[in-house]
């Protein structure tokens, strides 16, 4: 059975590294965040006069797959491209959901992995861009959208992925029946030449990062006095994030099982932003987005 293998979570959560390490591989393709290219939301995410975003000139892939529709998009791409795995490391919660709703009766599976940073390392990504509101919010609300929509799936931890890419990858594959070969995580070889959108720094690096060059000390203790982590919403859903790692998924406690259904949460309202917010009608996007944060203050 063919398989995709669906990498989502928050930005910059290290999914487009995820993605790039796992199709390094002639049997793989990366996609990226091609959700975009069917949903757009920003104007770089249109083909405009182009047919594929790609250095090969003349390229016409995206503007065939896009032409055969989001419901059969990974069927045409095992049709055409011949092979046994895709990565799609789109982390909108809808595109989720429908991708694995068009899956069923495919003569393929989707396997989802959420990758996550910790709350203070998501807090820090947003802090060194001078950006920290909000980050609380939006990091619950992504992992109670996807533990609504997602029964079944494997999480891996960042961190653990920069400190040691070999081991972290080994398992991830073993659990995904995917051929680990020496040297697969080392991303920079894949060849991706369709990749979508996702983080330019990953994609055009030729080296990893390990875990400790990316983070200063001091900064992160400013952060920790900035910040308050002990909230026990957060502290519940990194609970259910880490019973969910690889090595850990077979023995899940039925405790466990019940906090994940608990801290489900997908509201209508998010539903209905998420749906508007990725269209390619920006304004209108705007000023739906706008209207909907009035009506919530005014009831």
């Amino acid at each position: 059975m063919k398989k995709v293998i669906l990498i989502t979570g928050t930005g910059r959560s290290g999914s487009t590294l995820l993605d790039m390490m796992f199709g390094n591989d002639p049997k793989g393709i990366s996609l990226g965040e091609v959700n975009a290219l069917f949903r757009p939301y920003r104007p770089h995410h249109l083909l405009k006069n182009e047919d594929c975003f790609c250095e090969n000139e003349g390229c016409t892939f995206w503007r065939v797959m896009k032409k055969g529709g989001e419901k059969n998009l990974y069927s045409n791409i095992f049709d055409k491209n011949g092979v046994e795995f895709i990565v799609d490391s789109s982390k909108n919660p809808l595109w989720v959901k429908d991708q694995i709703k068009y899956s069923k009766k495919r003569k393929y599976e989707v396997f989802p992995v959420i990758i996550y940073k910790t709350p203070l390392e998501i807090a820090y990504s947003r802090f060194k861009r001078d950006n920290l509101k909000g980050w609380k919010k939006g990091w619950i609300k992504v992992h109670q959208r996807l533990f609504s929509i997602l029964d079944d799936f494997v999480t891996v931890k960042y961190q653990e992925l920069a400190k040691d890419p070999e081991s972290k990858l080994k398992d991830l594959c073993g659990y995904l029946d995917i051929k680990y070969f020496e040297g697969k995580e080392k991303f920079w070889n894949n060849k991706a030449v369709h990749f979508l959108f996702g983080s330019d720094t990953v994609r055009y690096s030729k080296k990893l990062v390990y875990y400790e060059e990316q983070y200063d000390e001091e900064k992160f203790e400013e952060l920790k006095r900035k910040i308050k982590l002990d909230d026990s919403i957060l502290q519940n859903l990194m609970t259910v994030l880490d019973a969910y790692e690889v090595k850990k998924k077979e023995e899940i406690p039925s405790d466990i099982s019940n906090m994940k259904i608990s801290l489900s949460e997908f509201k209508t309202f998010d539903r209905l932003r998420l749906r508007t917010e990725n269209t390619r009608f920006y304004s209108i996007n705007k000023s739906m987005i706008g209207l909907k944060d009035k009506i919530n203050s005014v009831f």
